[in-house]
């Protein structure tokens, strides 16, 4: 059996809903669940077990920035390095509240 599948805010799925889920996880031949969560340390040890794991981390400013400035070349656009930077500048809050 193959599954594919995303969850976002998993750290929100019930203690409950987690257990059920470790037995299709164990019988899966191939499997492909996304467990998105900015709180790791909700999801239950036995899940993170059975896969593996991908922190992802926000950019830097002057990375956001190089990339911005990449994509604006490589689409024939022009793109101030000054504006580059101001809109790169929210990428290191943690939540768009931050903004």
């Amino acid at each position: 059996m193959s599954v594919s599948s995303v969850l976002a805010l998993a750290q929100r799925l019930p203690a409950r809903v987690q257990d059920k889920l470790l037995k299709p996880c164990e019988k899966l031949t191939r499997a492909v669940i996304v467990f998105a969560t900015s709180e790791p340390g909700k999801i239950d040890g036995g899940l993170i077990s059975r896969g593996t794991t991908y922190p992802f981390t926000h950019p830097s400013p002057e990375e956001a920035t190089s990339h911005l400035m990449r994509i604006a070349a490589a689409e024939g656009a022009t793109l101030e390095r000054t504006a580059a930077i101001a809109i790169a500048r929210p990428a290191r809050a943690e939540t768009v509240a931050d903004w």
